[in-house]
């Protein structure tokens, strides 16, 4: 009986950390379905990122809840255009630090986004390229 539980433990764990992987929105780049890429290039430590188009909205963050720093990314699927990128200094998305609007699809595979320090905190860049390092 104790074999019994320590396996169904062990299976129950690596259920909740998929799930926990699936639900947090944070894809691999990998993921040819990607339409929009969310790219840290900032210093500035950023909790979570909302998508937010007419038919859907979407909220990516680490799935430990750790914050998202330089070089980290999620990367989202669109439904349609136009959709909005809100970029939160917060786990819980109540502290907006930038947002952008990307009015249509792109030419190419995808969108990046990519989060740059400035003086007064963070802005958003839009691109079809891979962002290049500073």
């Amino acid at each position: 009986m104790k074999k019994f539980r320590k396996i169904y433990f062990v299976v129950l764990t690596a259920l909740a950390a998929v799930c926990m992987l699936t639900l947090s929105g944070c894809r691999l780049l990998a993921d040819e379905r990607a339409d929009v890429v969310f790219v840290s290039a900032a210093d500035t430590p950023v909790g979570s990122v909302g998508l937010t188009c007419e038919t859907s909205a979407e909220v990516s963050q680490n799935a430990d809840n750790s914050f998202l720093t330089r070089g980290e990314s999620c990367a989202f699927q669109v439904d349609s255009y136009p959709v909005t990128v809100t970029v939160y200094g917060d786990i819980g998305g109540r502290r907006e630090l930038a947002s952008c609007t990307i009015a249509e699809a792109p030419e190419g595979n995808r969108w990046y986004v990519v989060a740059r320090d400035r003086e007064t905190g963070i802005m958003l860049e839009v691109s079809e390229q891979w962002p290049g390092e500073d």
